[in-house]
């Protein structure tokens, strides 16, 4: 493995955190995605938000947990704690997105 590609464990941690923040996002639009109120002409359409229950809002917070566990293994991660010390983050950070989407992620 060349030396500018980013640790393996640190791409699973990475891969952990998009795939958790995508259940967050994919979650939430299979709930809330009812469609505008249908108004008379000439007056703007407002968003109409549905009522969650309890059990998907339990399920919700606990898929926002899993997303900071998995956030929380990246930031805390050796090789991010010393990129962003050593302020080449950015540089780490789109190496890690490449490395992501390659096949086998």
């Amino acid at each position: 493995m060349p030396s500018d590609e980013p640790p393996a464990d640190l791409v699973a941690c990475q891969s952990a955190f998009q795939d958790a923040d995508a259940a967050v996002a994919a979650y939430v639009e299979s709930i809330d995605h009812a469609p505008a109120e249908e108004l008379a002409d000439g007056q703007d359409q407002a968003p109409h938000r549905a009522v969650w229950s309890q059990d998907q809002a339990g399920e919700l917070e606990r898929l926002r947990r899993v997303r900071m566990a998995a956030l929380k293994a990246l930031w805390g991660h050796p090789a991010v704690v010393e990129a962003m010390a050593g302020g080449s983050w950015m540089s780490l950070h789109r190496r890690l997105k490449k490395a992501v989407s390659a096949p086998g992620w």
